[in-house]
């Protein structure tokens, strides 16, 4: 899965103290700056400047910085790129970092900014590139991001990027953050899909690769519980995987992938099974399946809520008896004096 760059924004690495500090302001400076009374736009020639024309969402970057572009350090361009990226913005993030590295070719933040949300966009192998030129751009980089994301992106255009370059790129990436989930998962998808192309002892190291991620990556599953739209999307596809790797019988569907559908329903009510997997998987060969899959999951689900609301209609049917029969034998008792073990005998 791609690695949003506000991950390294709360990195608490030294070298990023700085940036963390900036996009803090930017957060939580946009909602301040908008409540006051509004300032005269920045009046600026830049390329970036041009394209936000008429935008004063991020002016407060400006009020911050300075009208001046030519003049700003990389963190001011950073801080820029993180207004947009917090409003998830995506076009305007790559607009604003592509004038940024023309001043910081050598930015590991901006190229991942830019890669990212070339990647949000679906514009992959734009995102390719980018992120291609920053790893050779940045000779060292603080984080994985950036080959993660590479990894990534090529799965979805396996035509530019051989898997064998994806599966070195993760390891990388892996070498760096080793308990990144989002890498881990990017690894599953690159083992499946060398794995579906492999015969023999090729097919067996994928595979053997495969179980060992996934071995590592059961310890996020439990991020689905109070996880966003992506975690639930990315859990979604993990799933799809291992019920292919396990059965390959999309009528048939585990636990796991149940939970992680009913979670993603919380957030993409409306959308149907085409739609989301569109975005979970990156393997187009894998589309059908995950429909399937999916489907399998939404009508067991749907299923065990009528279940569930035909057994409470159920009982609140009985209690309404119970409380009928329970006025029935207040009234017996006192007209009768009855023994109460007999009257309950009697009622039932």
């Amino acid at each position: 899965m791609a690695i949003t760059p506000r991950t390294i924004l709360t990195s608490a690495a030294p070298a990023t103290v700085a940036v963390v500090s900036l996009y803090v302001f930017t957060v939580l400076g946009t909602a301040a700056y908008h409540a006051a009374k509004s300032s005269p736009s920045p009046q600026v020639d830049t390329p970036s400047a041009q394209a936000l024309a008429g935008d004063r969402s991020c002016d407060i970057v400006f009020d911050h910085f300075g009208s001046d572009q030519t003049s700003w350090s990389e963190n001011a361009w950073i801080h820029f790129a993180a207004c947009y990226d917090h409003q998830d913005r995506s076009d305007m993030v790559v607009e604003v970092t592509r004038e940024g590295l023309v001043h910081y070719p050598r930015s590991e933040v901006l190229y991942n900014f830019q890669g990212y949300h070339l990647i949000e966009q679906g514009l992959y192998s734009q995102a390719i590139d980018t992120l291609q030129r920053g790893l050779s751009m940045v000779q060292v980089q603080r984080t994985g991001t950036m080959a993660n994301n590479l990894a990534w992106a090529s799965l979805w255009d396996q035509r530019t990027l051989p898997l064998d370059d994806a599966r070195g790129l993760y390891l990388r990436a892996l070498s760096l953050n080793p308990s990144s989930c989002e890498t881990l998962h990017t690894g599953l998808f690159v083992e499946y899909a060398i794995a579906q192309k492999a015969h023999g002892l090729d097919r067996f190291e994928s595979l053997k690769r495969f179980a060992d991620l996934r071995q590592k990556y059961n310890g996020c599953l439990n991020r689905l519980d109070n996880g966003d739209e992506k975690t639930a999307l990315e859990i979604v596809g993990a799933s799809v995987l291992f019920e292919s790797v396990d059965s390959n019988n999309p009528s048939v569907v585990s636990p796991l992938t149940r939970e992680s559908t009913a979670k993603l329903s919380e957030f993409f009510r409306g959308q149907t099974v085409d739609v989301i997997c569109r975005d979970a998987m990156p393997m187009a060969d894998m589309h059908h399946h995950c429909t399937e899959t999916l489907t399998t999951a939404v009508r067991a689900n749907r299923a065990d809520k009528l279940a569930h609301a035909e057994r409470n209609e159920r009982a609140q049917r009985q209690i309404q008896v119970l409380n009928q029969n329970g006025q029935n034998v207040r009234v017996i008792r006192s007209q009768r004096s009855v023994p109460t073990s007999i009257e309950c005998g009697t009622n039932r």
